[in-house]
């Protein structure tokens, strides 16, 4: 990548706060963006999970897109004057809370930025933390790596670790969560983190127990004091490396947009966390009297950028088989979609759109309408729709 491409930049957005880090071209690796007086955050005009429409189209949503679309315009403007270039060429967005309304929202500041839909993308804080991680030494991501966070009032804690399967490296996760009312009282500042090491100590045990982990990463505010208890580190340090800080997020997203303009580290990997769909699927196709499957959705990329629309030309059918590819070792099956109702129509003129799109990383729909055939043929109007849950 040179120097006359465009940034790549990424923008870490929590509840209260933003962050920006950009890629440094130089030494392929992620640099923070001071925002204002050298500090690294900066605060959002409201609560993140304000960021929402209320869809009635009203006053209160324009003004509310306003505010948020000059704010973000602001932090892009803030990493070009830093990086002394005036163009993007892909914006990460990571977000603390991963709710289809909060996407629906940034999707819409970003249009109102008039950002192309290829110049941007949005990931939750679980992807970024896997692109930062499996971008480290292979030492502190083999055989697993674990995050907590400390960021309210739990803590919680993603371990990420990798398996191959059929000629692809396959990244799983697994949650965890600690909460009591000693936890909640740390993060109140009601207690100190020292007055709580034995309650993280006995929950890390058991994981440690079950799972040889190479590095542990610690984020959050609760995290975020001058000098970690002794014993929590004495115990957190053995065999393991462990790192502290608040930028873990922003240069993950960084790294998650390099990786989208240029194939590398996640090239023959599947990314199989959350708000990852782990279940490839496939179609049966004739192409030029070739019967062959089409790849309609590939496994371990983001639910939120997954849809598929396309158009197709059917012989005398009655139902769509869908090939469903699980990335783990679930196994493969299969789903029909009953499209018995719309009308077959001889001479290759029967045509359907079939759109595959999804409310969630587990949630998939499946839609297909008679389309006609151009001034030939008029729509029956038929729709088909199904819901399918992803194993």
């Amino acid at each position: 990548m040179s120097e006359n491409s465009g940034l790549i930049v990424g923008i870490d957005i929590q509840e209260n706060t933003t962050q920006l880090s950009v890629l440094d071209e130089k030494d392929n690796v992620p640099k923070q963006v001071n925002i204002f007086d050298g500090k690294p955050a900066v605060s959002n005009p409201i609560p993140l999970t304000h960021w929402r429409l209320s869809g009635d189209g009203g006053n209160e949503d324009s003004e509310r897109l306003c505010e948020i679309s000059s704010f973000i315009s602001s932090a892009v403007d803030t990493v070009k004057k830093a990086a002394g270039r005036m163009n993007c060429e892909k914006i990460c967005i990571t977000v603390a809370d991963y709710e289809k309304e909060v996407l629906d929202f940034l999707a819409a500041v970003m249009d109102r930025l008039e950002f192309r839909r290829s110049q941007w993308c949005v990931i939750s804080h679980e992807e970024s933390f896997a692109y930062y991680a499996y971008n480290q030494k292979r030492e502190l991501y083999h055989p697993a790596v674990l995050l907590l966070d400390y960021s309210g009032e739990r803590i919680d804690s993603y371990l990420m670790a990798s398996g191959s399967r059929k000629n692809l490296e396959i990244i799983m996760e697994n949650r965890y969560f600690l909460e009591n009312d000693n936890i909640k009282a740390c993060a109140g500042k009601e207690l100190a983190l020292e007055d709580i090491e034995e309650d993280i100590i006995g929950w890390l045990n058991e994981i440690f127990s079950e799972h040889i982990v190479s590095a542990v990463y610690l984020t959050g505010n609760g995290f975020d004091v001058n000098k970690f208890p002794d014993r929590l580190t004495k115990f957190l340090c053995g065999k393991r490396k462990v790192f502290a800080g608040q930028n873990l997020y922003v240069k993950g997203a960084v790294f998650c947009a390099a990786e989208e303009v240029r194939a590398g580290r996640f090239a023959n990997t599947v990314l199989a966390c959350s708000n990852r769909i782990t279940t490839g699927i496939e179609v049966d196709i004739s192409e030029r009297g070739k019967d062959r499957r089409l790849r309609v959705v590939k496994p371990g990329i983001n639910w939120y950028g997954a849809a598929r629309k396309m158009d197709f030309i059917i012989e005398d059918i009655r139902q769509i088989n869908l090939y469903m590819k699980p990335c783990d070792d679930s196994g493969d099956y299969t789903e029909q979609i009953d499209i018995s109702t719309i009308p077959y129509r001889k001479g290759k003129m029967t045509r359907i759109e079939f759109e595959v799109s999804f409310l969630s990383d587990a949630e998939c729909i499946v839609t297909v309408r008679d389309k006609g055939f151009g001034d030939f043929v008029r729509s029956s109007g038929k729709v088909i729709e199904k819901t399918l849950t992803l194993r």
